[in-house]
C-alpha cells in the first residue's frame, strides 16, 4: 500500500511585504504567499529540517525560520527583515 503524502501550506508574511521567499533554496514567490511544506501525518515536517527564507530584493537582506522535525509546522510565519536593513538618511533641503 502507498504512503499517504501529508501537507501544510504555511502563510507567509513578510515586514516589508513583497520579499522573495524560498523554501531550501528554491524560489517560491513574493510574500504574502503560501509555502506548502511535506509533514508527518501529525503536522511535523518530514524527513530533514525545512528552511523558509525571505529576502528583502532591494537591499539583499535577509532572514529565515529553521522548521525543526520535532516541532509542529506553524500555520503563519511573520519574518521581520527590518532590523537587518540599513538605516537610509532622512533627505533634507537647505538649512
Amino acid at each position: 500500500m502507498p504512503e499517504v503524502e501529508h501537507f501544510r501550506d504555511v502563510l507567509v508574511q513578510t515586514i516589508p511585504r513583497g520579499a522573495y521567499v524560498e523554501r531550501n533554496n528554491e524560489y517560491i514567490g513574493v510574500a504574502p504567499i503560501a509555502v506548502r511544506v511535506r509533514t508527518s501525518e501529525s503536522g511535523y515536517p518530514r524527513g530533514a529540517s525545512v528552511v523558509i527564507r525571505a529576502t528583502d530584493t532591494p537591499t539583499g537582506a535577509h532572514v529565515w525560520r529553521r522548521l525543526q522535525r520535532g516541532e509542529p509546522v506553524p500555520e503563519r510565519l511573520l519574518l521581520d527583515i527590518r532590523p537587518w536593513l540599513e538605516a537610509r538618511p532622512a533627505l533634507s533641503f537647505g538649512p
